[in-house]
């Protein structure tokens, strides 16, 4: 039997932001584990940058798919190489390695607004949906958002995407400063009313039916 997303690869960019309340950090880790254990579920490739604030709820929801037979390989997490020296580093490789797909990008370990760059690229390519959620700096160096330059990078390739500005973070703050112009450029088959809507919605659970349902609605690359 075809599960509905066999084949998609959704990229979850995202990280709590130092500045969360209590419910918008849980709210982020719920959304995380809610979302990654739905897209494995239905067939589909969960991609993320290994943010650590966020990559403990991916891996729970991999610990339970595997542990039911799903495919490691359905969880994706990217990792600049320079954060996989230590022998810290290397050991949490090792662990995650058992529940999921761990991919090192090479990249330039100089200028901390552009050394990621090579890995998000990576992402954005090899991704068909983005959903970007919380996010840090954007307030004091934009420059230095990833989470914003993801969403950039999965824009300018055409893919579709929601955007979570209900937990706050970057995306919040993007949305503050561009709302209009980038629900418009989501290309994700709904309205931008309802774009909005799920943008401002900090319910994890509701989100990640939104998400998933149109998802589904969309034609296949």
């Amino acid at each position: 039997m075809r599960r509905p997303l066999e084949g998609v690869r959704v990229h979850l960019s995202g990280s709590v932001p130092d500045d969360a309340t209590e419910d918008q950090r849980n709210g982020i880790r719920e959304f995380a584990l809610r979302l990654a254990s739905a897209v494995l579920k239905s067939g589909g490739t969960l991609i993320h940058g290994s943010h650590p604030t966020i990559t403990v709820a991916l891996l729970e929801a991999a610990k339970l798919f595997v542990d039911a037979g799903g495919s490691r390989d359905s969880m994706i997490l990217v990792r600049d190489d320079k954060y996989a020296k230590s022998a810290e580093q290397l050991f949490e490789i090792k662990e995650q390695r058992a529940l999921a797909t761990v991919q090192l990008i090479p990249s330039d370990a100089g200028n901390p607004s552009t050394s990621l760059v090579a890995m998000r690229e990576w992402m954005a390519e090899r991704s068909d949906i983005f959903v970007a959620i919380g996010g840090k700096w954007y307030d004091l160096n934009p420059a230095r958002a990833g989470v914003v330059a993801e969403l950039e990078f999965a824009l300018e390739r055409g893919r579709p995407g929601f955007v979570l500005g209900g937990f706050g973070g970057a995306v919040r703050s993007y949305l503050a400063e561009d709302g209009c112009d980038l629900l418009s450029r989501l290309r994700n088959g709904l309205t931008t009313e309802s774009n909005r809507l799920i943008s401002e919605s900090p319910n994890p659970e509701g989100l990640v039916q939104d998400i998933l349902g149109q998802i589904k609605r969309l034609p296949s690359s």
